[in-house]
């Protein structure tokens, strides 16, 4: 089973059979999404400037904020409490995970001198790198004997474990970022860690001070640093605090924080795919000028220079293969843009209550749901392009993707910050 068919079942209880039928469409897109729209590199290589936007340091939020001291509460907590700590519990947990401890002290300061300096930089070195993923394994190993301290003992071991996470987290996203997802399950896991880290990075500038973050916080840390590993796991009691702290930050839920994401991509793939259209009508429309031009003087004349017989050659020859290329540029265009504004409607399915979709006239949904949906998979799983379907298919997938046309593209700007 897929990380994001763990990840349905793990989220809130589906009740109802329309979003019982969502969860599969939606999870069946983000495992086979290659087979509707391609590789996960030409989505890339499209998005990736927007991507990259976000990873830009937040230095002018950061230069607003006011002087902070060096050593703030957390601080405090991490780095001057640690040998109290190990003193005083003398327990063989902790004084195994010492160094790990010891670490992320290091590291909390450097955080908060970083945001005192106006900026915030939390990326880690290489060498840092592997001496965090040492360190994460001895925290989650230790974590259950963790569970005997008292509170404010556990209290200092979570911050410390959350803190060495964050640094994982921001290297494995900016690693990332400078490559290519391997996949778009990887694709919807990167983002889904870098869309946490940024509200994240954003609290700590606008507070001002490491402390800003809340205990909470620090769980959607670890999220973040587990979401980027290579086998993520998440476990049923996280998905539900996960997905309970999401609908009170962002108003969205476990689903649609991440899945949100893939309609964004297809989105802007189309509209990428709707401006080669563009150019290639407009190039079949000068190079049919110029071959008219010469057919036309070859039937005035009789004859046309070598030169010119020559370009005629080239242009009869060209002319045709530019409008197979813009017709296949058009269904791709046309194909992409229906999935990603039918996915559109089965996130909504996911998101919102039936009462609230039926109060905005959109019961549609779950009349045509379950059969709109066996169509787009049953056509992706054998290959079948949308001109091929029976007219009736294409009309009911057609109707079901105009519904939420214009809520896609608002997606795409709001998930990938598009602005004209």
């Amino acid at each position: 089973m897929s990380f994001f068919s763990k990840l349905n079942q793990l989220g809130r209880t589906v009740v109802s059979a329309a979003k019982q039928v969502a969860a599969r469409v939606i999870d069946f897109m983000a495992n086979d999404a290659e087979k509707l729209i391609g590789k996960v590199k030409q989505v890339w290589s499209k998005v990736k400037p927007f991507v990259e936007r976000m990873q830009a340091p937040l230095r002018t939020m950061a230069a607003a904020t006011d002087s902070v001291p060096i050593l703030g509460k957390i601080i405090r907590v991490v780095a001057i409490g640690v040998e109290t700590l190990l003193a005083l519990e003398n327990s063989p947990v902790l004084k195994g995970v010492e160094k790990a401890i010891l670490y992320a002290a290091r590291k909390a300061k450097e955080i908060e001198t970083s945001i005192k300096n106006g900026e915030l930089s939390v990326l880690i070195t290489p060498q840092e790198y592997e001496e965090a993923l040492g360190n994460r394994r001895q925290f989650r190993a230790m974590e259950r004997e963790a569970d005997t301290f008292d509170q404010d003992v556990r209290y200092k071991f979570d911050i410390a474990s959350a803190i060495n996470d964050l640094g994982i987290a921001e290297y494995e996203v900016e690693k990332a970022i400078l490559g290519e997802p391997e996949d778009f399950q990887h694709y919807l896991r990167l983002r889904a860690a870098q869309k946490l880290l940024r509200i994240l990075r954003t609290k700590l500038v606008v507070a001002g001070t490491i402390d800003g973050l809340l205990e909470e916080d620090w769980f959607l840390v670890r999220v973040a640093s587990d979401l980027v590993k290579a086998n993520p796991e998440l476990q049923s009691d996280t998905a539900l605090r996960f997905d309970e702290i999401l609908r009170s930050r962002t108003g969205k839920n476990l689903q649609s924080f991440i899945f949100e994401e893939l309609i964004a991509a297809w989105k802007y793939e189309a509209k990428t795919l709707a401006t080669s259209v563009q150019d290639e009508t407009r190039l079949i429309a000068s190079k049919t000028v110029a071959r008219n031009r010469l057919r036309l003087a070859l039937k005035d004349q009789g004859e046309l220079s070598s030169e010119e017989a020559k370009e005629l050659a080239l242009l009869e020859a060209e002319v045709p293969k530019l409008d197979e290329t813009l017709k296949e540029l058009n269904t791709r265009k046309n194909d992409v843009c229906r999935y990603a504004d039918a996915s559109e409607g089965y996130l909504q399915m996911l998101e919102k209550t039936e009462a609230e979709l039926e109060a905005e006239d959109r019961s549609y949904v779950f009349e045509e749901g379950e059969q709109v949906g066996r169509i787009i998979m049953e056509a992706a799983q054998n290959g079948t392009p949308f001109a091929k379907l029976s007219h009736e298919d294409q009309s009911l997938v057609s109707d079901f993707a105009n519904v939420f046309y214009k809520d896609a593209e608002q997606r795409m700007a709001t998930v990938l910050e598009i602005t004209a």
